[in-house]
């Protein structure tokens, strides 16, 4: 028999036995932890397969991935089966060059020379940005935009145009705006502003009617506040207000001192 290990070099092996055994229970629980999260059974992959013929890999269960780097830039389903593709508290971003990114409040679609909307039974454009005019389709009671840059809004024939608003509808054009129609209306709950930069507002009709409303809540015993009607001068165009004293009062009544009339 040998010469039993003692002393320091016994400490050494023991503590070299021990560390080995520790690296080993480590990577069994990490093989054990690999196993579980990939779904490892006897028969391979449950969530996951891999087809080397078709160059695919099949994901057959929910997966949580952070990024996908996608071969040929394809990601499908199998026909039949829907695929969702969540992004938990956060957003869902497609980057191929151009980038779709699919949020809980909006969708943003940059780096894009045109974007198409395709229907998946008919096969049929139902939206493209390359549009020169864009229908609503029918079914669709109304079309609902932060902001819209376009050349020119028209409704079918004998049909009302609408623009409404929530908060405020704001109207530019950088040669100008101009609304024509049958009847024009323009309604506000607080106040509406037309404004010239480097021309003139003209307001042209047969026949122009201004209503002005204070909107402010009578308290009681107060007398009724003072309605006001908009006048228009036809020679400079000078927009000025007159108070209403009767009801069939118009513009055509009023008079003014020489010294104080605002359209000469």
């Amino acid at each position: 028999m040998g010469r039993p290990i003692e002393g320091r070099t016994a400490v050494l092996v023991y503590g070299l036995v021990l560390g080995i055994l520790l690296v080993a229970a480590a990577n069994l629980c990490i093989t054990l932890l690999l196993f579980g999260v990939l779904r490892v059974g006897p028969a391979g992959l449950s969530g996951l397969e891999f087809l080397p013929h078709e160059q695919l890999v099949w994901f057959l269960h929910r997966t949580d991935l952070q990024s996908i780097v996608a071969h040929k830039s394809r990601i499908s389903s199998f026909k039949g089966e829907t695929m969702n593709i969540i992004g938990e508290n956060s957003d869902v971003v497609l980057n191929a060059g151009a980038e779709l990114r699919v949020g809980p409040r909006a969708t943003r679609v940059s780096r894009v020379k045109e974007m198409r909307v395709v229907s998946p039974t008919t096969g049929k454009t139902v939206f493209s940005t390359d549009f020169k005019g864009f229908t609503i389709p029918k079914g669709i009671p109304n079309l609902s935009v932060s902001e819209a840059h376009v050349r020119r809004i028209r409704s079918a024939i004998n049909d009302s145009l609408l623009v409404t608003s929530g908060k405020q509808v704001y109207l530019k054009g950088n040669a100008g705006v101009d609304i024509r129609s049958r009847n024009v209306s323009l309604r506000a709950g607080q106040d509406v502003h037309l404004k010239s930069v480097n021309g003139r507002v003209v307001l042209d009709a047969k026949e122009t009617m201004f209503r002005l409303r204070d909107l402010r809540p009578h308290e009681a015993g107060q007398a009724s506040q003072p309605q006001y009607r908009l006048c228009v001068c036809a020679v400079n165009g000078r927009v000025f207000r007159v108070a209403v004293k009767e009801q069939r009062f118009s513009c055509n009544h009023v008079r003014f001192p020489v010294s104080a009339n605002p359209c000469t």
